[in-house]
């Protein structure tokens, strides 16, 4: 089952050679600028899911996200319950290492990326002139700028099959099988679960279960399972002529950050060619260079002025800096510049997952349904994202080695001034990006909460035997990026499933 060495960057090559993700419904104020109207969100069909794809930033979220999952109804979720499960997970070899935040003995590799380029100094460095604090943002307080942390082992990716199955292939209770589709939960008359049917090489199959049935999907396709095997909004089911075994809010909310790519920051460095044998090598031999790189090198929280939240260290805006190479075509030179990307990280407007047919195998409708918030905060705060992000610009590191904004304009923008709110409103319309980081489709609450669909133990409500392991079941916006939540979530429903079995 080993797997070879991976650039760590290669899921830029995956994305277009395999079918690997969903379409969200059509859109007429947000993904403007993509075919058909539609985002991409890429959930990774390997064996690793989409830690195999995706650009591999650790980034746990904000302390107050748990403990606000924790008062909403869900004992064991507060930071101080999860962190014991971070720290066990965590193999962390970063920049200003913490010992009470971090683990050193885990399965899950955490390194910074091992290739920077002059970019990094010049954005850290216009930080410090800024007065923003360096930081290890995984460490409690997310104020301030810090090297991005990534799963990586020496500059390679390091995936969830690597981490957890490499060394799992003699168990004699795991068997994995490959190429396998669910098609849905197998639940008795008396509402217990007890295996789940799916098909391999066309031919159909049941797996029975002695004890639980663990939907470990992720946020997209737990929902559309749940809903297919008769848990769901019965209005909903029933238009599918499916039998609701238990009427529940599956599928909302839908809570994916939104993500825009498009500031750009060009130095007057200009760059050698590239040297493909000289990068490969290097990665080969030495684990460096670029193919070591990850999505990003430096990130960034801030608290913007649209933010009411009583609390001045909670942010509400991430900035990623990446070092890119950019083509400037009056001189055919290729010049140094670091791509800036926002993150909003606790957008007021929400989705939701539906089935768009009783077939399995078609994929379900998911609309994340941004900018409907009625007060337009959502797009005021990354507005004022912007704003803060352009403040680099002005710093005399910047300066000194000709950092400015690309004023290249997005060709359907191109009659708004430059610069102005009313350019860059069009050009977040035009650019989003649906980050694929589905949760809530299966939210975790109280009985008493309406919405909920799990409980404090992952367990189903109304059916028997039937537990839900990932990021669906999380309750709350996570201020930060969703693979390390879903890690944690991994170890502590393991640790809960035990205590139940062992107990009885």
């Amino acid at each position: 089952m080993k797997s070879p060495r991976i650039p760590s960057m290669s899921f830029n090559l995956l994305h277009s050679k395999y079918n690997w993700g969903y379409l969200t419904t059509q859109q007429k104020n947000w993904c403007a600028g993509s075919n058909n109207r539609q985002c991409l969100l890429g959930m990774g069909k390997a064996l690793g899911g989409s830690t195999v794809i995706n650009g591999m930033l650790w980034v746990r979220g904000n302390p107050k996200d748990y403990d606000l999952w924790a008062q909403q109804g869900n004992p064991g979720w507060s930071y101080q319950d999860v962190l014991p499960y971070f720290k066990k997970l965590e193999y962390a070899k970063v920049k200003k290492f913490s010992n009470d935040h971090q683990g050193k003995g885990g399965k899950v590799h955490v390194e910074n990326s091992h290739f920077m380029t002059p970019a990094t100094e010049y954005v850290l460095r216009a930080a410090h002139e800024l007065g923003i604090p360096y930081i290890n943002y995984n460490s409690g307080n997310q104020m301030g700028i810090g090297h991005a942390q990534g799963t990586l082992k020496d500059g390679s990716r390091w995936s969830s099959a690597k981490a957890y199955l490499e060394h799992s292939e003699e168990r004699r209770n795991l068997i994995i099988k490959t190429k396998s589709t669910v098609l849905k939960v197998l639940i008795d008359d008396n509402k217990r679960a007890y295996g789940v049917q799916y098909i391999r090489n066309g031919k159909l199959y049941e797996v029975h279960a002695i004890k639980d049935v663990v939907l470990s999907a992720g946020g997209m396709s737990t929902p559309k399972l749940l809903a297919l095997s008769g848990i769901g909004p019965e209005k909903d089911l029933k238009k599918f002529g499916i039998k609701a075994l238990s009427n529940l809010n599956v599928g909302s909310p839908l809570l994916t950050h939104i993500l825009f790519p498009g500031i750009r920051f060009i130095f007057n460095s200009t760059l050698p060619p590239v040297n493909e044998k000289r990068d490969i090598l290097d990665y080969l031999t030495k684990g460096t260079g670029p193919l070591t790189a990850f999505s990003s090198d430096l990130v960034t929280f801030f608290r913007t002025e649209i933010s009411n939240h009583e609390d001045k260290n909670y942010p509400d805006i991430e900035l990623t800096f990446a070092p890119k190479r950019v083509r400037v075509e009056t001189t055919s030179e290729d010049k140094l510049a670091a791509s800036v990307s926002l993150v909003l990280l606790r957008p007021k407007s929400f989705g939701e997952v539906k089935l768009s047919s009783n077939d399995p195998l078609q994929p379900p409708l998911i609309n994340p349904n941004y900018f409907t918030d009625d007060d337009d905060i959502d797009m005021k705060t990354l507005l004022a994202g912007v704003r803060i992000a352009q403040k680099f610009a002005n710093t005399t590191i910047f300066k000194k080695y000709g950092g400015v904004l690309d004023s290249n304009s997005v060709l359907s923008c191109k009659n708004l001034p430059f610069d102005s709110d009313q350019y860059w409103r069009c050009a977040i319309q035009q650019q989003i990006i649906c980050l694929s980081d589905p949760a809530g489709t299966a939210k975790m609450g109280p009985e008493s909460d309406k919405d909920a669909v799990v409980d404090y133990k992952l367990r189903v409500y109304g059916i028997k035997n039937l537990r839900v392991v990932d990021n669906s079941v999380i309750p709350v916006w996570i201020s930060g990026h969703m693979m390390a939540p879903a890690y944690m979530i991994g170890e502590k429903g393991a640790d809960i499933i035990k205590m139940f079995w062992t107990v009885k």
